[in-house]
């Protein structure tokens, strides 16, 4: 049973529609391990950016983008782009 939860606001809903099967399964997997412990996934906290962070996947070419919640153990998606656009108008 995960123990928390793990929900992609629309921007991402439709980011992860849009992935070819490769980097879909890699993402796909990558959540389930964040659902487990968010602790345990390579990730790096964004500057200017509280309790944002990133990881890589699919041979580093595309990132995942999340906020994490400790209160509600929620993880929200926010991007899952490939790596050159994956930071496109974040704001500081």
């Amino acid at each position: 049973m995960n123990s928390w939860t793990v929900r992609l606001d629309k921007p991402a809903q439709k980011e992860f529609r849009n992935l070819e099967e490769g980097p879909k399964r890699d993402v796909s997997e990558l959540m389930q391990d964040l659902a487990e412990d968010p602790s345990l996934v390579p990730a790096i906290e964004l500057r200017h950016n509280p309790d944002v962070w990133r990881a890589r996947f699919h041979h580093d070419r595309f990132r995942i983008v999340y906020q994490i919640s400790r209160q509600q153990k929620l993880i929200l998606v926010k991007r899952i782009r490939p790596r050159p656009t994956a930071y496109d108008r974040m704001k500081h």
